[in-house]
């Protein structure tokens, strides 16, 4: 839809100066925008704002509730709760979605030796791109194009574009030293798979959802017992030596998760073996 918008301002732009009748091309623009969620959200809210600052309360008020009903349209505000992904050696970890206004925040539900849990891996700028002249009441940040994908791909995932926003990843040392934020993108795939990627270190994270079982088995890892030593008694070590046999047989079978495919290891192989899209 926002290429099509793109497209006839295009046109309109081309041909004001030729003198050739563009009412149509307006009101096919007008048209076209009054179906995009996501045109209509950034309208709405701008529209919401002037009307505070010109002390309209009850018009703001029903901007506010347009622009709720359109929010809830767009795939991008509908990711909250659980999802996993594998983050490189680290196996697979799992995160929780909330929003804060238009800000994602994936905060790690299990973590790791660099990024624990209770942290924050990644937050996304979701802000709609403005849409009125006078958008001088609130910070600007031009939109990332769409990623435009192959013939075969575009078969695959049931689409020919996929939407990303600009973000910012947490790395840290071990311990969770020296940590720090760096650019990010977020991609959305569909609304049961995005990645996120950590833009300098060329680190791209695949998510999907998990299933109730699986999420539990997680979160039951995650609360794990310390390691064993030499003190302990017979049955504390079987037990530790049980478990790690069976997350080291899990390890072998990368490419299952619950019995399945795994949907969220890879969208593309490029020919050195790592993921990426088309």
């Amino acid at each position: 839809m926002r290429s099509i918008i793109d497209d006839l301002k295009q046109k309109i732009v081309d041909l004001v100066s030729s003198g050739v009748d563009i009412e149509g091309l307006k009101n096919q623009l007008r048209q076209t925008e009054s179906r995009d969620p996501n045109h209509v959200y950034g309208s709405e809210i701008e529209a919401m704002e002037k009307s505070l600052h010109e002390g309209r309360i009850e018009e703001a008020r029903i901007h506010r509730q347009e622009a709720i009903s359109a929010r809830n349209c767009l795939p991008q505000f509908n990711f909250e709760g659980l999802w996993i992904g594998k983050y490189g050696d680290h196996g697979f970890e799992m995160i929780n979605i909330t929003y804060v206004g238009d800000i994602m925040i994936a905060k790690k539900v299990t973590g790791d030796k660099n990024v624990p849990a209770g942290e924050i891996t990644f937050q996304v700028d979701l802000s709609p791109p403005p849409t009125l002249s006078d958008s001088s009441l609130r910070p600007v940040s031009k939109p990332l194009e769409n990623i435009i994908l192959s013939e075969d791909a575009a078969k695959r995932w049931g689409t020919s574009q996929i939407a990303r926003y600009q973000g910012l990843g947490q790395v840290a040392e071990e311990g969770f030293a020296s940590h720090q934020w760096v650019d990010g993108q977020m991609v959305i795939i569909n609304e049961e798979y995005f990645s996120f990627s950590w833009m300098p270190m060329n680190h791209q994270i695949f998510f999907g959802r998990p299933s109730p079982e699986l999420s539990l088995k997680m979160l039951r890892e995650s609360r794990s017992h310390r390691q064993p030593t030499i003190e302990d008694d017979f049955d504390t070590l079987k037990e530790h030596v049980t478990r790690c046999f069976e997350v080291t047989t899990a390890d072998f079978d990368d490419e299952k998760v619950d019995g399945k495919d795994n949907p969220f290891s890879c969208i593309y192989h490029d020919d050195d073996d790592t993921c990426s899209f088309e």
